[in-house]
């Protein structure tokens, strides 16, 4: 149909149901769409890899990336950018360096140390995307439980880090972080307690939620890990010392734990948390039963809901991982 001049209407206006503003607006969600992960490292026992893992979202198929990173890793970190992924190093031996990947070529390329490493760091970043004016959003990445109040902030545009400190910020190393556009959350299970990072203070602080994962049984271990969505929700794995395969959920906009509808289809903890699209992945995984192993899960935002996918190439026990738009 081709109409010209203006078209008014009265009502709703909807695709698929959903309110067509709303979805034109939802820049975060749909500027930027994500079709597959690469994951950097992971390990059985002794054994680290500097292997790149891939995962195509579309037909949850793996595959080996020909270039290596520059660092066998194990609890490193990690971010997301429009053309980049980053890999933050560690052996969880608070190794400071770090990896640039170009996510065209998975071209691999060391760039400058962090100052502040710990043993298992956990990353937290600004959701990056595209305005519908074609405009960029999302600039930096921060670190966090690096066993002291000291964090790195990291800007994608020069690829350098800045050190700082502050009394509030997450210490707690092998706890878990998230985030979506505008703000960062860390949980740790130890202190069962909730923190939320607004980008635009740069200033940590503690987060009073409705409902805690420690509340609904959750033991204070560590080791716990989670898969991001860009559907204002997370969905945090269990603990070495929890032989149990319940999910957790907590929803951004409304600073609630809920027990998540789905499970996961083995009790693993340590998994690699890929975010994708329309569902994520807990990749890999630990348990003291279990071992380090390859075992996979996948998440669907819509539905809560979670099922097995064929086992990665490798145990990917603690990757560090990244998703990409290429």
């Amino acid at each position: 149909m081709k109409v010209n001049g203006n078209i008014n209407f009265t009502g709703a206006l909807t695709v698929q149901g959903r309110d067509i503003k709303t979805l034109y607006d939802d820049h975060y969600e749909l500027g930027l769409i994500l079709i597959r992960g690469l994951l950097g490292g992971g390990y059985i026992g002794g054994s680290v890899w500097n292997t790149i893992t891939t995962l195509k979202f579309a037909t949850d198929a793996w595959g080996t990336s020909a270039n290596v990173i520059n660092y066998s890793n194990k609890y490193g970190g990690w971010a997301s950018a429009h053309t980049h992924g980053y890999f933050f190093l560690n052996n969880s031996n608070g190794y400071c360096g770090n990896d640039k990947v170009n996510l065209a070529t998975e071209v691999v390329t060391a760039i400058g140390n962090r100052t502040y490493c710990g043993g298992s760091p956990s990353s937290i970043q600004q959701g990056v995307g595209y305005e519908t004016t074609g405009l960029p959003f999302g600039t930096k990445a921060y670190t966090a439980g690096n066993d002291s109040t000291g964090y790195d902030i990291f800007t994608f545009a020069n690829d350098t880090f800045v050190a700082t400190t502050d009394a509030t910020a997450p210490t707690r190393a092998h706890t878990v972080g998230w985030f979506d556009r505008e703000y960062g959350y860390h949980y740790s299970t130890v202190l069962n307690r909730t923190s939320i990072y607004p980008y635009a203070s740069e200033t940590w602080r503690v987060q009073s939620t409705t409902n805690t994962p420690g509340g609904f049984g959750m033991p204070g271990a560590d080791l716990e890990k989670g898969v991001n969505s860009k559907k204002g929700k997370f969905y945090l794995a269990g603990t070495s010392s929890w032989i149990n395969n319940t999910i957790f959920q907590y929803r951004n906009t409304i600073s609630t734990w809920t027990t998540n509808f789905g499970s996961q289809t083995l009790p693993n903890c340590e998994t690699a948390g890929v975010m994708g699209q329309n569902h994520g992945y807990l990749a890999g995984g630990y348990q003291t039963y279990l071992g380090q192993n390859a075992h996979s899960d996948k998440v669907k935002y819509d539905t809560d809901s979670i099922t097995a996918i064929a086992d990665a190439p490798r145990s990917l026990s603690s990757a560090s991982p990244i998703w990409s738009p290429i």
